[in-house]
């Protein structure tokens, strides 16, 4: 059976209410000591290559969301120039005809901030010695490179000119050093939830929840073994993670829980991690007075359909799911349909994830054991890019689509197995004839 790792995720409570403009921590130069050679020049070339025919199946997937108007949120202009030790491939990425933007899928300003964030963990690490062949900066481009576009480590290596081992050494470097930092500025002092607006009769939402899954491989060994990775709903062999993101505007991820099997029901998972909402969802004394319509001391929690159950299963969490079957016009199928509305944030915002980070928009290659932290990552990376561009209805679109897509493809390997197997047994059966046959005539 394959190993399968389980991240270590902060559960103290944050995340930044906007984007600090300069960072208070004292920076350092202080970069990775390696035995590294020079790397040779970038191969753009052969990278667009493969990232146009990537591109195009995401075209495809968008088709009926290319309408739709951009929302753009304004960034601040007066931000301090970050003190990095910038390294050759950073200097050839931000160099590069299409700049660094189009090859890690986030902005120079939000790369910069990364830069600034991982100083504190970078100066934890730092270790005597001689100059390294690569900077810090040098690790975070090749790994945002990776997340973004999904490519194998052989062919990203090639293309920025070294070994796939360094490259994979560089990866697994500055991982927990990226996700540390991350999961601190997330996780340090959440937003705390507000007020729904436009919907009074589910005003005191404070998260939604939901699951999503992530196709993987197979996993070897027997099939008693293999099968706990299969989700039934999606019909792929998964990795399953919960995460819960704020109710109301800007629609932040402020929760990520370990990964499961495939094989486990969302409701069972989320009585595994319940807990971990309660302390948040805890109204403050001043959220109290200030919300006095709702005379209940904590928020709610919105999950969808599977989340139905007693409230017992979760003690001391307000949770509140969209019903099943409602009867035709009642009152409990107009709230169905607001609650679906509200909901429909988490879809956004996996939308956007996906489409940011094609790692976990196709099938995760890579061993289990970092998948929590690249997965916590990417949610993390995702807040980053809502706060350039809000969430909208086109990433929940593209979500269903992918979902759709992916039906389909699973579709057709069934169809192609049931006609393998169909085409095993006639063969097995004209030889068995053709045998048979043979002996009478003998």
């Amino acid at each position: 059976m394959s190993s399968f790792g389980r991240g270590n995720f902060s559960s103290s409570t944050a995340g930044p209410s906007s984007r600090p403009l300069a960072m208070t921590t004292t920076t350092t130069t202080s970069t990775i000591t390696s035995t590294t050679t020079l790397p040779r020049e970038v191969n753009f070339h052969g990278m667009e290559e493969s990232m146009t025919d990537e591109q195009n199946r995401l075209d495809d997937l968008l088709a009926i969301a290319e309408s739709r108007p951009r929302l753009l949120m304004e960034r601040p202009e007066d931000i301090d120039e970050p003190d990095i030790s910038e390294g050759q491939i950073w200097d050839k990425f931000v160099n590069s005809p299409r700049g660094i933007t189009f090859y890690l899928g986030l902005t120079l300003y939000t790369v910069e901030l990364l830069l600034r964030l991982i100083q504190p963990e970078i100066a934890e690490k730092k270790k005597k010695g001689g100059k390294p062949q690569l900077s810090w900066a040098d690790h975070l481009v090749l790994y945002l490179t990776w997340l973004h576009n999904g490519f194998d480590y052989d062919k990203l290596a090639g293309w920025v000119g070294m070994k796939t081992a360094t490259l994979g050494v560089a990866i697994e470097r500055i991982r927990p050093i990226l996700h540390s930092a991350l999961t601190k500025r997330w996780t340090t002092n959440r937003q705390r939830p507000k007020i729904v607006p436009d919907h009074p009769n589910f005003s005191w939402i404070g998260l939604i929840m939901d699951s999503t899954s992530t196709e993987v491989f197979r996993p070897t060994g027997r099939f008693e073994e293999a099968k706990k990775y299969f989700d039934g709903k999606n019909h792929f062999y998964a990795l399953k993670s919960e995460v819960a993101i704020m109710a109301t505007k800007p629609y932040y991820c402020l929760f990520v829980q370990p990964a499961v099997v495939g094989s486990i029901h969302d409701y069972t998972y989320h009585e595994e991690n319940f807990k971990s909402y309660i302390s948040y969802l805890t109204k403050t004394p001043a959220e109290q007075l200030l919300f006095r319509a709702d005379p209940n001391t904590s928020w709610a929690i919105l999950g969808d359909k599977a989340y139905n159950g007693p409230p017992t299963d979760t003690p001391g969490l307000r949770r509140i799911a969209v019903p099943k079957n409602p009867p035709a016009r009642s009152q409990t199928e107009r709230d169905g349909h607001e609650l679906a509305e509200i909901r429909v944030a988490v879809e956004q915002f996996f939308g956007r994830l996906e489409q940011k980070w094609a790692v976990f928009r196709h099938c995760y290659r890579w061993s289990h054991d970092h998948f929590d932290m690249d997965f916590a990552t990417a949610c993390w990376l995702t807040n980053e890019c809502i706060q350039e561009r809000e969430l909208v209805q086109d990433d929940a679109v593209f979500h269903r689509t992918l979902l759709d897509a992916r039906a389909i493809r699973q579709q057709e390997r069934e169809t192609k197995r049931i006609q393998a197997r169909n085409t095993w047994y006639a063969n097995k059966k004209r030889k068995n004839t053709l045998s048979q046959n043979s002996q009478n005539s003998q």
